[in-house]
């Protein structure tokens, strides 16, 4: 009987090592899983910044091109106006021409 309950407290010791063990490797595994979750976080926290940062960087870059786009148009018009502008002015050389070849005459 003794050596039944002595072989029993062996194996169950033994058992008991052993999930010792076993619990140490499942604790270290899921350090690993937590070390990689917080990497992971830490990864997906820096990535969103970035994508931030680049949507900030596309605001602003549509701005720019809102304001060129505004530009272009204030120059297409301003030159029209010139171009309207120097129409007259080569009609008003037109009139003096005439009139300098024609005040001689009269």
């Amino acid at each position: 009987m003794k050596a039944d309950f002595a072989s029993a407290i062996s194996a169950v010791a033994s058992v008991l090592l052993l999930a010792g063990g076993v619990y140490k490797m499942v604790l270290k595994k899921i350090e690993e899983v937590n070390s990689k979750k917080v990497d992971d976080l830490v990864f997906k926290e820096v990535v969103e910044r970035i994508e931030q940062r680049m949507q900030a960087i596309d605001e602003k870059l549509g701005l720019i091109f809102k304001r060129f786009e505004q530009h272009d148009k204030r120059i297409e018009e301003i030159s029209e106006k010139l171009d309207g502008f120097s129409e007259r002015v080569a009609r008003m050389e037109a009139t003096l021409n005439w009139f300098t070849q024609n005040a001689g005459r009269r």
